[in-house]
């Protein structure tokens, strides 16, 4: 695995509805893709979704699965 320079560390505070949708995101990522990914990773590939401007491919959730997929598959993390 690629280790990562950490520029930043951000601590935030989510409520449990927020809490359920980063882990509904992990666990269909795994029982689809057997690929396990932190909260964190989602989190931080959710960002980079936005900032490269991949919004406009995703259609519905299960498009959003895929992107966080793929980034996550390029990184080879």
């Amino acid at each position: 695995m690629k280790e990562k320079e950490v520029l930043h560390k951000i601590v935030t505070f989510i409520d449990r509805e927020e809490l359920d949708f980063l882990d509904k995101i992990s666990k269909d990522i795994y029982f689809s893709k057997k690929i396990k990914i932190s909260r964190s990773a989602v989190l931080r590939e959710f960002i980079d979704v936005f900032i490269e401007n991949k919004i406009c491919e995703i259609k519905n959730y299960r498009d959003f699965i895929e992107v966080i997929v793929k980034k996550f598959e390029e990184k080879g993390e």
